[in-house]
């Protein structure tokens, strides 16, 4: 199953979560056929990650030590998560400056990664 599935299946809408370092509370406000979509902020501002991005993230994480996550509001820095995120991301769509705050929770949560919290915030496989 991918993690796309796992997703759809294991987490339901309204689920409230945290980003990784700065505790900030999100929550999946909806299912698309091919994204999932956040709601962040006070404003509930919608950031939608799409399918290609979760379903890569295993392997792109495959056999890396921790990779920084990378979340800053300017431009990804080489070999992390962000930028992964940056270069699966519809080209049509506005970019969202940190959207693997938001992503890893998610992985977190089905288990798929371990997260360290530290500031420069780290991922990895399991």
């Amino acid at each position: 199953m991918s993690v796309f599935e796992r997703i759809r299946r294991d987490i339901p809408v309204g689920t409230p979560l945290k980003t990784p370092v700065r505790n900030k509370p999100f929550t999946i406000e909806r299912y698309e056929p091919n994204a999932v979509v956040f709601s962040v902020g006070v404003n509930h501002l919608p950031i939608p990650v799409p399918r290609a991005c979760w379903d890569g993230i295993p392997d792109f994480l495959r056999g890396k030590p921790w990779v920084r996550i990378g979340s800053k509001h300017d431009v990804a820095e080489k070999g992390t998560l962000e930028e992964y995120l940056d270069t699966h991301q519809n080209p049509h769509q506005h970019r969202h400056p940190s959207w693997g705050s938001y992503v890893v929770p998610v992985l977190e949560h089905l288990g798929i990664v371990e997260v360290d919290h530290c500031t420069p915030s780290k991922v990895r496989l399991k």
